[in-house]
């Protein structure tokens, strides 16, 4: 054997034997370290627990528990991108140690990963069905998602266990409040929704006793679709709230003239005659109709508002002075349309609790809504600032950019609610878009080819344009015909 590689060979072996002893002395340790890392842990000494934790998985690594325990105190530290890891580990090396699913569920939704959030949660419920918090966290990612009738399962059931945490009923009337704000988009799309919307308005100005006023809307209802029943139903309320009884039954009358089956109508008059009211089921007709049909999207309004409003009584028991209820209040001012009640409610929420995301998020899709682009830009960047991968904050402040044609600040926003919802059309557009008005049209079609649905065809007419701007004809004649044939099943 040649002297170097006789030399080299020597060194290995001494290596070896280095490692041998120092391997030999850290067991030693073992008991020690053991103890110094819980003592540390049980004084708060985070620090010190992480190098006694780190130490002893040194000596024996893929040790689950010390895993699972140094996951915890990176964890506390808010360390959550090296948490996370040692939770998937932990769980790997000792299968006994379900609290590292709950623990990587929070460390993934505050990475504004959300649906590894929701597999890691779901995966402790299934371990511990009675656990105090889970479905609290659970609720939290599938909302993130925009899944909101899943969110609200979970806290209802949540408040099954825990009947009197204000942030539970807050979540879930926040639930509530989101969707009644889908089926309002969806009525604002349709050539009806000023009639529903006037409708709206009308009841939210009654409840506050502005009769005169809730009377002009209505009438204004009724002038837009004098053969629809709901304005004589609302007229029909209106007029009983007065004390009105005769013009009251005739309004009623009059609504089950144009539609026999209407429950609203049948309990109105029963309730002027003094009559028990029937047990009332919706038509077949209606039961046939699509979701986005605005009269169906108007009850589904009517119904989400009461249960938030009932929910945020309940907040304001438990919590009169707090942001969450000034906010609450302004959220449901503005889905009734009283926006002077709604913008004062949002300052008053974050005057508050000036710390609060929600409130800037809040107050900044308030103001997109009204076209005050530059005010909403600079509220959702304070949330932004508070949490950085909120997926609603991201969503609207790309579409404001996009909107607005500053591309280059539109597509980072729009990336991070894609890589979490990868079926949110509308974002995808808008990212499309954004990349081609710099000329990069090859990436915005890879873009939009990779979506995995596309319910009303927006995305193939925007594909059809940009197959156009490359010279594929063909595909872009294609693309166009998808957009009409969904268009025309639509109406």
């Amino acid at each position: 054997m040649p002297t170097c590689f006789r030399s080299l060979a020597l060194l290995t072996v001494a290596l070896v034997l280095v490692s041998r002893v120092y391997s030999q002395t850290d067991q030693n340790q073992f008991p020690a370290l053991m103890a110094e890392a819980k003592r540390a842990q049980t004084a708060g000494d985070v620090d010190s627990a992480i190098e006694a934790y780190a130490r002893i998985l040194r000596i024996r690594p893929n040790w689950g528990p010390a895993e699972f325990n140094l996951g915890l105190m990176y964890h506390l530290q808010k360390k959550y991108e090296q948490a996370v890891p040692l939770f998937i580990r932990a769980v790997q090396h000792d299968t006994a140690l379900v609290p590292a699913w709950l623990f990587r569920g929070i460390g993934e939704y505050n990475l504004g990963r959300y649906r590894s959030a929701v597999d890691s949660l779901k995966r402790f419920l299934r371990a511990r069905p009675d656990d105090q918090q889970v479905r609290f966290f659970l609720g939290g990612a599938y909302f993130a998602l925009g899944d909101y009738a899943q969110a609200a399962r979970q806290y209802t059931e949540q408040l099954k266990i825990t009947a009197s945490r204000t942030d539970v009923y807050y979540q879930l009337g926040e639930c509530y409040i989101a969707l009644a704000r889908e089926q309002t988009d969806k009525i604002v799309e349709t050539p009806a929704g000023k009639y529903f919307s006037s409708l709206i308005h009308a009841e939210a100005l009654a409840e506050k006793e502005n009769f005169s006023e809730a009377e002009q809307y209505i009438r204004e209802a009724m002038r837009l679709r004098p053969e629809a029943p709901e304005a004589f139903v609302s007229l029909g309320r209106l007029f009983l709230k007065q004390g009105n009884a005769g013009v009251a039954k005739s309004n009623f009358e009059e609504a089950l003239k144009k539609r026999p089956s209407d429950c609203e109508a049948r309990a109105g008059l029963a309730e002027v005659e003094r009559k028990p009211a029937a047990p009332c089921r919706a038509n077949a007709e209606s039961a046939k109709k699509p979701a986005i049909e605005p009269s169906t999207a108007y009850t589904a309004i009517r119904a989400y508002v009461a249960k938030a409003q009932a929910i945020f009584a309940e907040v304001a028991k438990l919590s009169p002075e707090s942001g969450l209820v000034a906010r609450m209040q302004a959220q449901t001012a503005e889905l009734q349309m009283d926006f002077a009640k709604a913008e004062a409610g949002y300052q008053q929420a974050i005057t508050l609790d000036p710390q609060d995301p929600d409130s800037y998020l809040e107050y900044g899709r308030f103001k997109a809504r009204l076209n005050q682009f530059d005010e909403a830009i600079s509220l959702l960047k304070k949330a932004l600032a508070r949490v950085p991968y909120n997926l609603e904050a991201n969503t609207m402040l790309g579409e404001i950019y996009s909107q607005n044609e500053n591309s280059s600040a539109a597509i980072p926003p729009l990336r991070i609610v894609l890589k979490e919802r990868p079926g949110d059309a509308r974002s995808r557009v808008h990212l499309a878009r954004a990349l081609a008005n710099l000329n990069r049209v090859t990436e915005a079609i890879q873009i939009l080819e990779a979506a995995t649905e596309d319910p009303d065809g927006s995305i193939h007419f925007v594909l059809s344009g940009l197959y156009r701007r490359q010279g594929r004809a063909a595909d872009a004649a294609s693309a166009l015909q998808f957009f009409q044939n969904r268009r025309n099943a639509a109406k």
